[in-house]
């Protein structure tokens, strides 16, 4: 999964599937969302513990960092990431732990 958030994975093909669950997910068009207005938007049901501020502030601040840091890092971490997962295909022979990792790998 860090590997998929790191690399900025997206789907390389826009087809009719995919707009039609943006619609259906969406209230409003998916290109006009203003994500980071909406970073700690949570329903009231699913609000079982409400953020505290300084969740908030760190969340904050990691969205910054995120967009800010530098790329040598991120490639580096990448590459790392990449290298990790070849390593565990070889040392379970190419089980892994379980169906969800290795569908991701």
């Amino acid at each position: 999964m860090c590997y998929l958030y790191s690399s900025k994975f997206t789907t390389p093909f826009e087809n009719e599937i995919v707009g039609e669950l943006r619609e259906e997910l969406y209230l409003e068009k998916y290109e006009e969302i203003d994500w980071f207005a909406n970073l700690h938007s949570v329903a009231d049901i699913d609000n079982y513990s409400p953020i505290q501020l300084h969740m908030k502030l760190l969340q904050q601040m990691l969205v910054f960092y995120d967009k800010n840091c530098v790329q040598s890092w991120r490639d580096s971490s990448l590459d790392f990431a990449i290298q990790y997962i070849m390593e565990e295909d070889k040392q379970t022979n190419h089980v892994c732990i379980g169906p969800v990792n290795k569908v991701l790998n």
